[in-house]
């Protein structure tokens, strides 16, 4: 199942500009963004990580980033493939699509 993304501005020289983070990675066609979920194809740009998850979880939201929005609430928690921010680059196992197919869950 492939998808196009919607956050992507074609630019003059046939590239394709990436809007979903602060990398705002150029893309020509077949080149990957430096997320590693996000490849330049000639009409846009492809999200190879669409509607798929690498884990989710139920627990107290002091466990995750967002802790002081709502404290002491338990919160369900998913996590996608890939890598946004400079600090997710330390999330290893979780930077690219795994190989094995039963891992690629969807929502």
């Amino acid at each position: 199942m492939s998808s196009l993304a919607t956050l992507a501005q074609p630019l003059a020289d046939g590239r394709f500009q990436c809007l979903a983070c602060q990398w705002q990675c150029s893309l020509a066609a077949d080149e990957p963004g430096r997320c590693r979920m996000r490849v330049g194809r000639t009409d846009g740009i492809e999200l190879l990580n669409h509607g798929m998850i690498s884990g989710a979880a139920i627990g107290p939201i002091e466990d995750h980033r967002l802790w002081h929005f709502f404290p002491d609430t338990t919160v369900l928690a998913i996590g996608g493939w890939g890598y946004a921010l400079p600090l997710d680059q330390q999330r290893g196992q979780y930077g690219s699509l795994p190989v094995e197919p039963a891992k690629r869950r969807r929502l």
